[in-house]
């Protein structure tokens, strides 16, 4: 299930993953795209809708290991089974590496604070 709106130019992230799953010969039919995310948060709960309507509760998030705290605290507080799957990191350019640590170390803490306020937002929409 690629998920991710569009950045600065397209395609979105969900169309650039579903070409590579494409390419890898993964069948069309099974892939479910979210193309509207534009946070971690987004991305679990639109692919949270899909994977309900799928019946399923378990998810492997395919993402960096930088990233994967967050996305699997922000899966299970949504009430879904996750796990990461992580490709290495070790080819990253080490600016990039720095970046992404950056990012990754304000963003967390924000996340843990923020998602009890976001469930209950949404739930009164």
């Amino acid at each position: 299930m690629p998920c991710g709106g569009l950045g600065i130019y397209p395609p979105t992230e969900a169309e650039a993953i579903q070409y590579i799953l494409l390419a890898e010969g993964v069948p069309a039919d099974v892939i479910r795209c979210d193309h509207n995310s534009q946070s971690t948060y987004e991305n679990i709960i639109n692919a949270r809708a899909i994977l309900r309507a799928e019946r399923i509760r378990d998810a492997i998030i395919v993402t960096d290991s930088l990233h994967a705290p967050r996305a699997i605290l922000t899966a299970r507080f949504l009430g879904l089974r996750a796990e990461a799957d992580t490709p290495s990191i070790r080819n990253m350019p080490m600016k990039t590496r720095l970046r992404r640590f950056r990012h990754e170390a304000l963003a967390l803490p924000v996340y843990i604070i923020r998602l009890p306020f976001w469930l209950w937002r949404d739930r009164r929409r």
